[in-house]
């Protein structure tokens, strides 16, 4: 799934990578798809960090830390 959500957040790099020059107009830059593309990709990501940090077994009272632990260490790699 981690690998799906970075996939997605690629093809929205890449789809503007290859969209945007000089002659775009700004309302090419609002394209429905590439947004929901990117949304998903954060979500998925989101799920998928949540998912992971729950099924460690840390209480409740470390969870904040461990949630900006995990995100840190999963930017990180």
């Amino acid at each position: 799934m981690t690998a799906i959500a970075f996939g997605l957040a690629v093809i929205y790099l890449a789809y503007f990578y290859f969209v945007i020059d000089y002659g775009v107009e700004k309302e090419m830059l609002f394209v429905p798809l590439p947004l929901f593309i990117r949304g998903a990709g954060a979500v998925i990501i989101s799920i998928v960090f949540l998912t992971s940090i729950v099924q460690s077994g840390l209480p409740f009272q470390v969870f904040p830390q461990a949630l900006r632990g995990c995100l840190i260490t999963k930017v990180k790699t």
